[in-house]
């Protein structure tokens, strides 16, 4: 990472004693806290989490990206499955099998998922508009998650630069990388995707790497590039249409039972 902190005017920041928060620590602060949802990737809490939850009225969802990490997921006593396809843009949440191994598409997982297990399943992945949702719900699933269509929307956390890209992508912008995290993800394709690619960078496990371009990231922000940022979306990012996430939600609402009668 020593290049890329040089050509911002920075030094590699001295490595820390842990690279990300004590999940422990999450964890009780989240049950301390008692949200009405917890929501979670890459894995199952411990059994005692997954105990406090239900005694405590949480609903709990979990990912899974394969029908055997859902029934894994029902198993340990999860309310509800996110079925979360290949197309979806950040991190692959898979747990059982390596994410290269488990790389099935959301119109393929929706109803292998549904078939495998007997809570709620909510479709995640490659949908951003009324036609992706009513054709998660004819494929079985209870609900549908929408992230880079609401990521594009003023209302969201993410930077400028972020959402510009999002709006100047396609389809075939994006690619599989673990170039910003050590984890495979789904980023709009720059500079850094391509270099480490290219094997011109060498990526350290996760989430050493993460911590690392996290801090490159901010100063780049700042200056002004993305080319070394992580910029997460999906596959269907071309179908980015609203800067107002209320405009996208009326949307979705008013145009989903049409398509579902017209099918009718």
């Amino acid at each position: 990472m020593r290049p890329y902190y040089a050509e911002l005017g920075k030094e590699v920041p001295l490595t820390p004693e842990r690279f990300i928060p004590d999940v422990g620590a999450q964890l009780e602060a989240m049950l301390e806290i008692t949200p009405p949802v917890f929501s979670f990737v890459f894995g199952i809490p411990p059994a005692a989490v997954m105990a406090a939850c239900k005694s405590l009225g949480i609903l709990t969802l979990g990912t899974a990206t394969t029908a055997q990490e859902a029934k894994a997921l029902e198993n340990a006593g999860v309310d509800c499955i996110v079925a979360s396809g290949f197309e979806a843009g950040g991190h692959k949440g898979s747990f059982l099998r390596s994410a290269e191994e488990s790389l099935t598409g959301t119109f393929s997982l929706i109803p292998q998922v549904v078939d495998h297990v007997a809570i709620p399943v909510i479709a995640n992945g490659g949908i951003a508009d009324a036609r992706g949702v009513a054709a998660a719900l004819a494929l079985g699933a209870h609900g549908v998650q929408i992230g880079t269509a609401f990521l594009a929307c003023k209302e969201s956390a993410a930077s400028a630069p972020h959402r510009k890209a999002l709006w100047e992508s396609h389809s075939g912008s994006t690619t599989l990388t673990k170039a910003f995290t050590g984890r495979l993800a789904r980023s709009i394709s720059n500079r850094m995707t391509t270099e480490v690619s290219h094997g011109r960078s060498t990526v350290a496990p996760y989430p050493i790497q993460a911590w690392f371009t996290g801090h490159l990231a901010r100063e780049a922000l700042l200056q002004g590039h993305d080319d070394v940022v992580s910029l997460s979306a999906g596959q269907s990012v071309s179908l980015v249409r609203h800067d107002s996430a209320h405009a996208l939600m009326e949307e979705i609402v008013r145009e989903t039972p049409k398509i579902i009668q017209r099918l009718q």
